[in-house]
């Protein structure tokens, strides 16, 4: 789905609305919606993966993943800023 980050989108939905307790599908949505331009989705996803694990890090989940990612401090602070 290389460049296609609107049907990247809708296919994390769709893996939202089959498991929504699932905080991976999240991620998928949230990490889709800062790419495709639409901020107020993505934080309202990155929101309910803090519902569901309110202790969840951007560091540690990267730290598990099996290959490094560069998250950038803006993407860590749209997504998962406290609210003021």
């Amino acid at each position: 789905m290389v460049g296609q980050f609107d049907e990247a989108v809708e296919q994390a939905k769709k893996a939202v609305e089959s498991d929504p307790k699932n905080r991976y599908y999240y991620l998928a949505l949230a990490s889709s919606c800062i790419l495709a331009g639409r901020e107020k989705e993505a934080r309202a996803a990155a929101a309910e993966v803090l519902k569901i694990k309110p202790t969840f890090s951007v560091e540690r989940f990267a730290e598990m993943l099996p290959y490094r990612i560069g998250l950038s401090s803006t993407v860590r602070s749209m997504l998962f800023a406290k609210q003021a």
